[in-house]
């Protein structure tokens, strides 16, 4: 009788360090899946900012593109220098200066839109990969439940 308490006892003890195992691996695996979401955030909120950045970059030379188009000729330099804020231009610019700062206000936004189209991309593929994570994670706690 002492044989089959002391087998009773064992097995208890067996199952309390494996239910103690088994709780440690659940708060690794919540602990995990915090990390994941956290780093998740961090980078769709990084991603967000840049986002609004660049769209207000683009805004602002798209109003100066339209600004230009609708108050100017391209041979009146006095009609340029009205339409353009003081800061785009520099002093005593000619024709060609101005010109030549519209191709590169161009060239800007183009550049703009093809930063944000690749953010766009990249955070797409970071949600991605979070999502997998967080997902694996959530599946292997649901392992450890059950």
């Amino acid at each position: 009788m002492n044989s089959d308490i002391s087998y009773w006892l064992a097995e208890v003890q067996s199952l309390q360090q494996q239910l103690s195992q088994a709780r440690q691996q659940r708060d690794e695996a919540h602990e995990d899946a915090n990390n994941w979401r956290q780093r998740y955030e961090t980078e769709a909120s990084q991603r967000r900012m840049d986002t609004q950045i660049f769209r207000a970059e683009i805004q602002q030379l798209k109003e100066t593109i339209a600004q230009f188009k609708e108050g100017t000729n391209l041979n009146s330099v006095e009609g340029s220098l009205e339409v353009f804020p003081e800061a785009l231009i520099p002093a005593g610019a000619d024709l060609n200066d101005l010109q030549q700062r519209i191709r590169s206000l161009w060239h800007d936004r183009d550049r703009c839109q093809q930063a944000l189209q690749q953010e766009r991309r990249a955070h797409e593929q970071t949600r991605q990969s979070l999502t997998l994570a967080l997902g694996d994670a959530v599946d292997q706690l649901s392992k450890y439940r059950s």
